[in-house]
């Protein structure tokens, strides 16, 4: 995540939602890097591509319902 460097506007919750300020990346260790699992401390680079937004939402979680992920 890339976050404010003040922390108190890293986010904002109300009973109706949850807001994240800037940005957020996701990447699947498991598939993508399953051989860095039982290491103790690991740097990894994500692509920029893998932007966390809406649509990658909803995509991630249709491939992790029918099992893709």
């Amino acid at each position: 995540m890339e976050l404010p460097k003040e922390e108190s506007k890293w986010m904002t919750v109300t009973r109706d939602e949850l807001v994240l300020r800037r940005r957020a990346y996701w990447l699947s260790l498991q598939r993508d890097h399953e051989e860095i699992l039982d290491q103790k401390t690991v740097t990894v680079r994500i692509p920029e591509r893998n932007f966390l937004d809406v649509n990658a939402r909803r995509d991630l979680r249709e491939r992790s319902r029918v099992g893709a992920i």
